[in-house]
């Protein structure tokens, strides 16, 4: 039986390259969001999102009302305060796969970094339509999961043979799986995958119908 990821441990310790991949992450994202983004001001909420890497980044560029972060670490949204958000942050502690009532229908932008890969594959099926369930008609949902590309089995087989892989229940998911669990819900903007940072990441940025 595959063993979840200890993301206590995760969020205390972050790897020593973390802070270049997350920054190309975040300029890869900006740049995804910003022919599609409103003017005005947006509610975003992210999923999955403790101790997030891009609510800084997004909330610097964009005009953010609300910044909503849902994760179920209690420890990882602990770390929220420590961020510079140039908008109001709150951190919610609920699980993506049973969304709460009060957030149907609720936010412009819908995102996640590296979160639906964690799922058996029904359970991500359920992860991808809880970020439409809580993204208004019109509004804008980002999925970023790694994709098993020949650099990311390397540099993945590599870090397990060392001892240094600490995402036991990570799936690299392929764009046919994901686009197919997005088809239903809205039309597909931009997709890409982020090779820059080795461990080969998918980008899907849907428009809710």
């Amino acid at each position: 039986m595959t063993t979840g990821t200890d993301w206590d441990q995760y969020y205390s310790k972050l790897a020593c390259f973390a802070g270049f991949t997350r920054s190309i992450t975040r300029s890869r994202l900006i740049g995804c969001l910003r022919p599609h983004m409103k003017t005005d001001s947006v509610l975003i909420c992210e999923y999955g999102g403790a101790n997030s890497c891009i609510a800084e980044s997004l909330c610097g560029t964009f005009s953010v009302s609300q910044y909503d972060v849902v994760d179920t670490n209690v420890y990882g949204l602990s770390l929220l305060k420590q961020l510079d958000v140039k908008a109001p942050l709150s951190g919610k502690e609920g699980d993506v796969l049973a969304p709460s009532e009060e957030m149907r229908d609720m936010y412009d932008v819908v995102v996640s970094i590296g979160l639906i890969e964690h799922f058996a594959e029904d359970d991500t099926r359920r992860a991808v339509e809880t970020h439409f369930y809580s993204c208004k008609p019109g509004g804008l949902v980002l999925l970023t999961f790694p994709t098993p590309t020949l650099l990311y089995r390397f540099i993945r087989r590599c870090a397990e043979t060392g001892g240094f892989w600490n995402f036991p229940d990570e799936y690299p998911l392929h764009f046919d799986e994901v686009l197919a669990n997005v088809a239903t819900h809205g039309d597909v903007l931009h997709q890409s995958i982020n090779w820059m940072i080795g461990l080969t990441q998918g980008i899907v940025l849907v428009r809710k119908r």
